[in-house]
């Protein structure tokens, strides 16, 4: 079977369904433990704003799940995310240098909720798409996940052949069972500062997903945040050798995606508007663990009180204070 067919045949599918009363839908195989969990907005996050870090991670053989928080369906609906969907299919296939007909799709339950799940087993690569609206930039749509945010509104169901509803809590209870099940050592996302300049509202909210989801599990995976749009303000720090080389992945993403040539196959994308992504990477780590004095101007925090009000006072005098791996902070003194 072809990528390009696989949107042919689900819709086959449904009709056949609807036509005979029976509303199964094939049933996915179980999520499996990763050492590289990824959770993005849209479809193409990964490919543009986290190379050349997830070519490495795929390459490594031990084990990558992405997930995607939204459809990715902008205005062109279900028949659009399916497009984009067959695209992830046929670029991690390409960067896995293994057959794309080789995915196996179906629907299982995370956290009491549906979702898509496309696993390649050859190359240990999960593909989990929770089917959420797409928010449009600036979180307009009415179902947007910067709406959900905001309490305008309240639950929202999915773009997708199996229907279920989120409401914040289902979101992160969802991710959190994903960090546990896939138990990763890293776990990549999107913007989590906001203060990097203007950037997709979906993809600040899913990267704030992320990481509530992360305190809410019982893993405590290395946590990279990549910034997305507003990189292009910045200066090119990919190698033109690594720049062509994620060029090439994400080609085979736009022929589906895009119709720009056969699903399977690579287009010609190298001066369009990804270039500037492409060219550049731009990750924040975050520290699992810290010590160092607690600093407010040029003086420290000495000691607390029995309230735990702080005392401000000379650094010479002051202790160090550790933050560990469990976000438990202790100072030198014990206290």
């Amino acid at each position: 079977m072809t990528l390009m067919m696989r949107a042919w045949l689900l819709s086959l599918t449904a009709a056949s369904a609807v036509a005979c009363g029976d509303n199964t839908f094939p049933e996915g195989m179980p999520l499996q433990p990763a050492s590289d969990l990824t959770i993005v907005a849209h479809e193409d996050d990964d490919l543009l704003f986290m190379q050349p870090d997830l070519y490495d991670a795929v390459q490594r053989r031990t084990g990558v799940t992405n997930v995607y928080v939204t459809a990715g369906n902008g205005h062109h609906g279900l028949g659009g995310s399916e497009k984009r969907y067959a695209g992830l299919m046929a670029a991690y296939s390409a960067l896995a240098g293994v057959d794309g007909n080789d995915w196996s799709c179906g629907w299982i339950e995370i956290a009491g909720h549906a979702a898509e799940h496309c696993r390649l087993v050859t190359a240990q690569i999960s593909l989990v798409f929770l089917g959420y609206p797409d928010g449009d930039k600036e979180g307009m749509a009415d179902n947007s996940l910067l709406h959900l945010w905001e309490a305008k509104v309240t639950t929202v169901s999915t773009i997708s052949r199996v229907l279920t509803t989120y409401d914040q809590r289902g979101l992160i209870a969802t991710l959190t069972e994903i960090i546990d099940t896939t138990a990763p050592a890293t776990l990549r996302t999107l913007e989590v500062a906001s203060t990097h300049g203007r950037d997709h509202s979906d993809h600040m909210i899913a990267g704030a997903l992320a990481v509530l989801a992360t305190a809410a599990s019982s893993q405590n995976p290395e946590l990279i945040s990549y910034r997305g749009y507003n990189t292009a303000s910045e200066p090119a720090n990919n190698t033109s050798a690594l720049f062509h080389r994620s060029a090439g992945i994400l080609a085979y993403y736009e022929a589906c995606a895009r119709g720009c040539a056969p699903c399977g196959q690579p287009c010609m994308i190298e001066g369009t508007a990804h270039d500037s992504w492409l060219a550049r990477r731009y990750a924040i780590g975050m520290r699992r663990a810290v010590s160092g004095q607690l600093r407010l101007g040029d003086s420290c925090v000495t000691a607390t009180g029995a309230e735990g009000n702080a005392a401000i006072g000379d650094c010479l005098a002051a202790p160090t204070w550790e933050l560990d791996a469990h976000g438990a902070l202790r100072s030198s003194t014990g206290l």
